[in-house]
């Protein structure tokens, strides 16, 4: 399927706007909306390694873990460029790249990939969840600077039920470089991306409370990419 890759690790259930104006992309999305079924309108993310390239360096500039993307709503600008939304399906290991060349001389790539579901089966404990939902709660209040408040949520906010939801919810929330947000996204199972989310959460609200301060992430960023 065409390849996206990003500099900012996306998860599945994500919800993501995209400006869209290099023409590899204006391809993607045309070739996209080619297709009559929506269910079918499909292409891969993944995040690139810090200095690498997934054009010059193939699969050694990227994460091994990236996300399927279905493309949702598409708004076509007079010039040529687009304003998309997508949403996160499932994650997925790259097993190979492949460059299609196009007419503007810039190459779209394609990936091979292995789909990485997360297990359906598994009982996740209560005590699991409810540790991962309080030490979120108290890094929002932590981090919007409320400290002391009880920790509620809002009337009209609803956290999902299913373990796994949560866990990828959580993850997509939480002001992480891109190399730990990958850490999560890899994780095996809910029960693993909870577990390891918690304690992150934890260390977060510890640093923020002692610092006062958010972690400057675009610090850390390599050059970003051209869409």
């Amino acid at each position: 399927m065409p390849l996206f890759p990003l500099e900012v690790a996306v998860v599945p259930g994500l919800v993501l706007p995209l400006h869209v104006f290099e023409p590899r992309y204006r391809h993607m999305i045309h070739e996209l909306l080619a297709k009559a079924d929506p269910d079918e309108r499909l292409f891969a993310i993944v995040a690139q390694r810090p200095g690498r390239s997934a054009l010059s360096d193939g699969l050694e500039g990227m994460y091994d873990i990236g996300v399927v993307m279905q493309l949702r709503e598409v708004d076509e600008l007079p010039d040529g460029r687009f304003d998309v939304i997508c949403t996160g399906l499932h994650r997925f290991s790259p097993a190979e790249i492949s460059t299609m060349p196009m007419s503007e001389g810039a190459d779209l790539l394609r990936v091979r990939i292995r789909t990485l579901p997360d297990p359906q089966d598994q009982e996740v404990g209560q005590h699991i969840v409810a540790g991962a939902l309080d030490a979120f709660s108290h890094y929002r209040r932590v981090l919007s600077g409320r400290i002391g408040q009880e920790a509620e949520l809002d009337q009209d906010e609803v956290m999902p039920d299913d373990p796994s939801v949560l866990s990828f919810l959580i993850t997509a929330a939480i002001a992480l470089p891109v190399d730990e947000r990958q850490q999560l996204l890899a994780c095996h199972t809910a029960e693993d991306r909870l577990r390891s989310v918690t304690s992150i959460l934890q260390r977060e609200s510890r640093l923020i409370r002692a610092f006062s301060a958010m972690p400057a992430l675009d610090l850390t960023a390599g050059m970003p990419g051209p869409n």
